[in-house]
């Protein structure tokens, strides 16, 4: 009795495998990218534009949608980088350690509320003797954390379920371009175009 279930178990189990590696293979998931693309360019007191990948970021990033702007708001400027995991969620990483990949020290680590809901990450960074702040953030449109690994499981469960989970959880990271520190809350505000990211 208990090796016939073990071979029914077994016979499931390589089946659904199957059955994912098919619709892996020839069904592909929606992206991002219609959401990301939706961020305006010129608004009363807010700009931006693209900008290109440097040859470091199109090896890290591969075929991964990225969107990155330089964007003006008030008068403050920063350098926003959206990464949509959609077809390859093994090139978005966890912000720290990138940060420390690339020589960062990490002074601190803080939760932060977002005003639509969730919260995001506010990272305070020296190199070099240079201190700087950056927020980043997993985003749908429905949903804001800062945990690699709620991240992670979502992607998973995504990719389960053929994406009947929800929408892709987007990494959206916020720097500074010139100031050590922006007015964060003016940047995900109610009023700020990059609030529903």
């Amino acid at each position: 009795m208990k090796k016939t279930f073990g071979l029914i178990v077994l016979w499931m189990v390589l089946l659904a495998s199957f059955g994912y590696s098919l619709a892996t293979k020839y069904g592909t998931l929606p992206d991002a990218s219609v959401r990301l693309a939706a961020i305006p360019t010129i608004l009363a007191n807010f700009s931006s534009r693209d900008v290109p990948l440097t040859a470091v970021e199109v090896e890290v990033y591969g075929s991964i949608h990225v969107l990155k702007r330089i964007c003006v708001l008030g008068g403050q400027q920063a350098q926003l980088l959206c990464l949509d995991g959609t077809r390859d969620r093994h090139a978005v990483h966890d912000p720290r350690l990138c940060f420390r990949g690339a020589g960062w020290e990490i002074l601190q680590d803080e939760p932060m509320p977002h005003p639509a809901g969730g919260e995001v990450r506010r990272l305070r960074l020296r190199k070099a003797g240079h201190e700087v702040e950056t927020l980043y953030w997993w985003s749908t449109l429905h949903e804001r954390h800062g945990s690699p690994g709620r991240y992670w499981l979502q992607t998973a469960l995504r990719r389960i379920t053929r994406g009947l989970s929800g929408d892709e959880p987007v990494l959206v990271l916020l720097q500074p371009l010139h100031a050590e520190r922006l007015v964060w809350s003016t940047w995900i505000a109610p009023h700020s175009p990059l609030h529903s990211l």
